[in-house]
């Protein structure tokens, strides 16, 4: 029996909440024989049900560690860990960041002499360091992470394994750790092409679409702005913290009677969403490729995205993607333009499913499979 140890950030429940669940997510393939899934915090409803959809086939054990999921937990997490693992059978373990779960790994992998692997989903120090802590000036906790960087993250990081980057731009991040070239894979995020595929769903009006956290680095502010100068419909799925802010401000501009805020699909309906809108705008500021464009442009959807903050080059989509400069302006000329071009549409939505054939779910399990195989010198 081939035993996984996973870590994730969140707690299957949520995921049940969100109706962000998806099916084998933990086990590649259904390579497990048993998923044990190890939480932290209080147990949520469903997250039984939600792990044991995540883990495939696989035998599910769900293990809690009272505490909430933040640096502050770290200093009683080793003999909690201790407590919870005497006794239990792994055979590798996996984190989903160089953090919180990455150190629990860490830990487990130091007490109980198994390997472990780390996920990288983003470039920490842009999107946690810079836009979600020194930006918005919460420079107590920055030092707290920029101190963590330097005592643990690049320790995390070099003694795993292996660790995976869902982006390209993840790789120089983690070579930028000392990890070296020939531990580090590149997985993308999975999507399922039997599900995401094109497919016209009839609509009366020209659709936009855009799915994702209402938070401010995903900046959905710029494309209900630009909507005072589009003879469009705007499909807007997600929640968070400014989501009433924005639903406001589509009132104040005048522009709510063409805007469709929903705060949740279930995922195993969210490519419905996509198959009933004719374009995919995002106006992210880090410019990385999140799994909602990967599920559009399987859905044949052309993509307008923004240039990056950090550069103009954009992660993975650089030649698919229609791109623009972040402005309201320049989103309405964009659309505007790609509503009367039909041709141009065509040529975006093919550009996009060409390159989502090479990433598909069953190739990326492929090699997430193999990755597990040689962690385990199998």
């Amino acid at each position: 029996m081939t035993t996984l140890l996973t870590i994730p950030m969140d707690s299957p429940g949520v995921y049940i909440k969100k109706g962000e669940i998806k099916a084998g997510y933990y086990n590649p393939d259904n390579f497990f024989d048993k998923v044990i899934v190890l939480l932290f915090g209080e147990k949520l409803e469903g997250d039984l049900e939600g792990a044991k959809l995540m883990a495939g086939k696989a035998n599910v054990e769900v293990v809690y560690i009272q505490g909430r999921t933040n640096i502050e937990l770290i200093s009683k997490m080793q003999q909690n860990i201790k407590r919870a693992f005497d006794g239990k059978d792994f055979d590798v373990i996996r984190a989903y960041d160089p953090i919180i779960t990455g150190y629990a790994a860490y830990l487990i992998s130091k007490q109980f002499e198994k390997p472990y692997v780390v996920s990288i989903h983003g470039d920490y120090d842009r999107d946690i360091r810079y836009l979600e802590l020194w930006r918005k000036g919460r420079y107590f906790k920055y030092l707290l992470y920029a101190l963590w960087d330097r005592l643990f993250e690049r320790k995390i990081l070099k003694t795993a394994e292996k660790v995976i980057s869902v982006y390209p731009f993840g790789i120089d991040y983690i070579k930028g750790k000392g990890v070296s070239e020939d531990k580090i894979e590149l997985i993308f995020n999975k999507v399922d092409l039997s599900r995401f595929k094109p497919k016209k769903v009839k609509h009366d009006k020209f659709t936009i679409i855009n799915v994702g956290r209402f938070v401010l680095d995903k900046n959905q502010e710029v494309l209900i702005r630009a909507m005072r100068d589009i003879d469009a419909k705007l499909v807007l799925i997600g929640d968070g913290p400014e989501r009433d802010r924005l639903v406001k401000l589509a009132d104040d501009l005048g522009v709510s009677n063409n805007i469709e805020f929903i705060k949740s699909v279930e995922n195993k309906k969210i490519h419905l969403k996509y198959q009933a809108a004719d374009l995919y705008a995002t106006g992210i500021l880090y410019g990385g490729v999140v799994i909602p464009v990967l599920e559009a442009l399987a859905c044949g959807l052309p993509l307008v995205q923004s240039k990056s903050i950090f550069g103009d080059k954009l992660d993975t989509v650089d030649d698919i993607a229609y791109k623009i400069e972040n402005t309201p302006e320049a989103f309405s000329k964009a659309i505007n333009y790609l509503v009367k071009n039909a041709a141009l549409r065509k040529k975006l939505s093919e550009k996009g499913l060409a390159f989502i054939k090479t990433i598909d779910k069953k190739r990326m399990e492929k090699k997430e499979v193999r990755l597990y195989k040689t962690v385990l010198r199998r």
